[in-house]
């Protein structure tokens, strides 16, 4: 064996040594840069200055007691009138005129007439009627002439035996005396046609709105317009259900109602009237209705607020509305620390919220910090009870 093949045995076992040799130091570099990475870190960590210490959040608080207190609620509502009607005439045709008080916002008087209808063809309508009575009556008088003839000649033939209805012509008069009704009663309302040509209401009232004007041509059972009697207004307001609750019995609970007359604002005493009977399917709200003892000076459709007086309510705490989330949740303060509460809520304005009795700890947050969570540490304004604990950045 010469020296060429003894150096091809020798490469494979040097080639696989190097690689070997190669792979030792790589690994080697890097166990060295991890532990000097880790060293410099453990020096920089015992160098480093301690996270700046934070505050907690400042709150102010109350201590509720437990009160009595008189429920008031305030509410938004609407003047209605009382009673409104429809203007809608009974019969049709051309409006030949207008009373002058015929307009929106205009009074007018029990009985007035306030628009008329052309009466011409209402007067045909009536002499035809009392023409055709007239002719009814005529055949009735005819029928009973025919059947005293024919009653007459069958007794002397008969003198012993009564005459037969068909002689006594009965059928005929019953059928005649019928007719006769008939026309009558189409005179009747000819006539009351006619009658009704001149539009009026049997009650002092006043024009909500009107389509009508002269010329006009009006038909039968049609609405035109709205009037309402003077016999007074009444405030509906939408209250919920809870509300309504908090004022059983609501009917007879005095209020007092604050609108607009005009230029200047006006309070008027009022009472509860009754309570609708159904939910508005749109709000889920039930409609209160106030009425007044006298003629109260606001008009239809204006808007009012009214202030209702409820029962006297004992025991209870009157929150300020910014402690009170609108599900009903208030922060209490529990060894500086924030903590949920659930209340059972009375009633709510925009002044106050009542509330039943609950454990307010040391104190009612009135307004809860940006975020607020439970379990947060905060500290509470003016608080006197010793050193502030603070917490670190990282809690």
């Amino acid at each position: 064996m010469d020296d060429r093949e003894t150096d091809k045995q020798r490469n494979p076992i040097v080639g696989a040594f190097l690689g070997s040799l190669q792979l030792a130091l790589v690994v080697g570099v890097l166990v060295a840069a991890l532990a000097l990475n880790r060293i410099l870190v453990l020096a920089g960590g015992q160098n480093a200055p301690e996270p700046a210490p934070v505050r907690p959040a400042l709150v102010s608080v109350i201590t509720p007691e437990p009160q009595t207190e008189t429920l008031v609620i305030t509410e938004t509502g609407t003047v209605e009138p009382r009673t409104e009607l429809s203007i809608t005439p009974q019969v049709g045709g051309r409006v030949i005129s207008v009373s002058a008080n015929f307009g929106a916002g205009r009074a007018f008087g029990p009985g007035e007439v306030l628009f008329a209808i052309d009466q011409e063809d209402y007067r045909l309508r009536l002499r035809q009627a009392e023409a055709d009575l007239r002719t009814a009556e005529s055949s009735l008088a005819l029928e009973q002439a025919e059947a005293v003839s024919a009653t007459r000649e069958w007794t002397l033939i008969n003198p012993e035996e009564p005459a037969p209805p068909l002689v006594a012509r009965v059928p005929q008069l019953a059928q005649a005396r019928a007719s006769v009704d008939v026309a009558a009663a189409a005179v009747d309302d000819a006539r009351l046609a006619l009658k009704r040509t001149e539009f009026s209401f049997p009650f002092a009232g006043r024009v909500l709105t009107t389509t009508v004007e002269q010329g006009l041509t009006v038909a039968a059972n049609q609405s035109y317009g709205t009037v309402y009697s003077e016999d007074g207004v009444e405030v509906v307001i939408a209250l919920a259900p809870s509300d309504l609750e908090a004022l059983e019995p609501a009917e007879g609970r005095s209020a007092v109602v604050t609108g607009r007359v005009g230029a200047r604002g006006m309070s008027v005493a009022a009472t509860v009237t009754r309570v609708e009977g159904a939910l508005d399917p749109r709000s889920r709200l039930v409609g209160l209705v106030l009425g007044f003892e006298d003629q109260a000076p606001f008009l239809p459709r204006s808007f009012v607020s009214a202030e209702i007086s409820g029962p006297q309510l004992e025991n209870i705490f009157v929150l300020p509305p910014s402690a009170v989330s609108a599900a009903g949740r208030v922060w209490i303060v529990v060894d500086e620390r924030l903590s949920r509460r659930q209340i059972d809520i009375i009633a709510r304005t925009d002044t106050k919220v009542l509330a039943q009795i609950f454990e307010v700890a040391d104190g009612v947050v009135t307004t809860p910090p940006a975020g607020a969570r439970e379990g947060q540490a905060v500290r509470i304004a003016d608080d006197d009870r010793g050193p502030v604990t603070t917490a670190l950045a990282a809690e």
